[in-house]
């Protein structure tokens, strides 16, 4: 962590980026904390994207959005403005505390294919009052698929986990992201075998009402199918 940074100790956070890439055979980039413009990117982010960075000039243009799959940029760009509102406070509050973001969203690989990929967002650099000025990202595969798919660690919130809620348009506790006990029977048969038409005649609903339910609990867990909503469900025992 090094507070107030000057091009000497702006290199130092370029070389520190080089080094934790190799150490960690991971793709990561250093970027701008209020912008989002990409600073530096280490060999293995280069090799995986495409993208070349000049460490002679430390004002980059391109960011990470650049890459992002464009069904994902709206509700990245979103989150991402309220997660680093939270991030601010927090090291406002208490310079030296744990805190970071994840995004679960499809990266452009080179060649133009996208590829799923989690994302850790994590401040290094800081101005005089706490405000995060640089923050790495590191690039990882995705081994499981269902989970959510934006988070964000704070010690200010006793060490939980925060959820993003389309619906609410801000973090939450994941506790707080309810489903209705008719969307909890859905994920029930769905998890069965059951078919929509199958599952509407249980519920004494109609197909188009089952659907509708259906659209609530993608938007709740930002998931595309019932595949995944029904792998949140089971990972937190809901059904």
């Amino acid at each position: 962590m090094m507070i107030h940074t000057n091009p000497d100790e702006l290199n130092e956070l370029i070389r520190l980026t080089a080094l934790l890439s190799e150490i960690y055979e991971q793709p990561i980039t250093l970027t701008n904390f209020e912008d989002d413009s990409i600073i530096f990117a280490s060999k293995r982010f280069s090799l995986m994207t495409g993208f070349e960075s000049d460490p002679e000039s430390l004002e980059q243009t391109f960011t990470y959005f650049d890459l992002i799959h464009p069904k994902d940029i709206d509700i990245t760009s979103e989150i991402n403005q309220n997660g680093k509102k939270i991030l601010a406070n927090t090291f406002k509050q208490k310079p030296f505390a744990k805190a970071f973001m994840t995004y679960n969203i499809k990266i452009r690989q080179r060649g133009d294919e996208y590829k799923p990929m989690k994302i850790i967002v994590k401040p290094i650099a800081f101005e005089k009052d706490g405000t995060p000025k640089y923050k790495v990202a590191t690039f990882l595969p995705i081994v499981q698929k269902g989970y959510q798919r934006f988070a964000l660690y704070t010690e200010s919130n006793g060490g939980n986990e925060l959820y993003y809620s389309s619906l609410r348009r801000k973090f939450v506790e994941h506790e707080t992201i309810e489903l209705k006990p008719i969307e909890i029977e859905l994920l029930r048969l769905t998890s069965r075998g059951h078919r929509e038409v199958q599952i509407a005649k249980k519920l004494d609903i109609k197909v188009d009402l089952l659907r509708y339910y259906k659209r609530n609990v993608y938007k709740k867990y930002h998931v595309c199918n019932m595949t995944e909503a029904v792998y949140i469900a089971l990972f937190y025992e809901l059904i």
